[in-house]
């Protein structure tokens, strides 16, 4: 039987180990799938996730073993050479999430020419693309986010304020804590908000803002860094891009402009439920279709190895 290995962080808690399940979740069921710290030497595929500069914090042993090193970071970085990590393997590749993530990888257009770099978005579970019974409204907006900081909690608080918009902050300072939160009862949160407000200063991706988006609720999101990318609802514009150094490293913070946030929360308010309805269903139908199409290359990419 055919071994897929899910190599990494594993720690439950984290980003990383919710998208590792998400993966798994996705596999192919006649496959074995494990999941481990250190690759498993005796998988026929080894996976890797985690963050984009995290090459160069193993061993090179793990150059060696780890057949796609599947990789973002909310991190700013520049000029890492992945053609170095890639030639212990003769056919190892490197997915990263967003094309923002892969202007920081110098030799990203050169690898993606032989084959071995693409920009692979990350998958939400299985969970995210069930139909669910019409649910109550209760909030007109809600964030989820793990970081006050980065993830600009102030400004959802400001939105809410100037809107008199009725909110639910899920957040380590919030009415609900962000990693206490099962799955399913973030599906229902969800789905009695109307929106989710996403004014994020850095990300790698955006788990958030897809999995509302499969659930058919709108969002209002920085249009900057990967979210511009697959974000649906309402772009909110960034008024300048900040250098911010914290004991993390280095971020890009892209900083959105306030006023006009506001502005398009209460336009995003004044839809008719006729509008909202529409809306809602396209954001779900357009991006559940993307999203299979990167399960499916997924799932024909191991098959094409096992």
């Amino acid at each position: 039987m055919t071994t897929v290995n899910i190599c990494g962080i594993t720690s439950p808690g984290t980003s990383f180990f919710i998208v590792t399940q998400n993966l798994r979740a996705w596999i192919e069921p006649n496959y074995r799938t494990t999941i481990t710290v250190m690759p498993d030497r005796h998988a026929r595929i080894r996976i890797y996730i985690g963050e984009l500069h995290n090459p160069w914090t193993r061993t090179r042993a793990w150059w060696y073993w780890v057949h796609v090193w599947w990789v973002d970071t909310a991190l700013y970085l520049q000029g890492l050479k992945y053609g170095k990590v890639l030639s212990k393997n003769p056919i190892a590749e490197v997915w990263v999430t967003s094309q923002w993530n892969a202007s920081f990888i110098a030799d990203f257009e050169d690898l993606a020419k032989q084959g071995r770099a693409r920009i692979v978005p990350r998958i939400a579970h299985p969970l995210y693309f069930m139909d669910y019974p019409d649910m109550e409204k209760r909030w007109d907006f809600i964030i989820i986010a793990t970081n006050h900081k980065r993830k600009n909690v102030e400004l959802f608080r400001k939105i809410c304020k100037e809107t008199k918009a009725r909110c639910l902050e899920v957040s380590p300072l919030g009415d609900v804590k962000a990693w206490s939160l099962p799955e399913r009862k973030k599906i229902e949160l969800l789905l009695r908000s109307k929106f989710l407000v996403f004014p994020s200063r850095s990300e790698g991706f955006g788990m958030p803002v897809l999995e509302a988006n499969l659930l058919g609720i709108p969002a209002l999101f920085t249009y900057g860094h990967a979210l511009k990318e697959f974000g649906k609802g309402f772009p909110l514009p960034v008024k300048e891009v900040r250098d911010d150094v914290e004991p993390a490293g280095h971020f890009k913070s892209f900083e959105v402009d306030e006023a006009k946030a506001v502005e398009i929360a209460r336009q995003a308010l004044s839809m008719t439920k006729d509008e909202y309805q529409d809306l809602s269903e396209r954001i779900k139908e357009s991006t559940r279709k993307w999203q299979l199409q990167w399960i499916n290359f997924i799932n024909d990419w191991i098959e094409e190895r096992a």
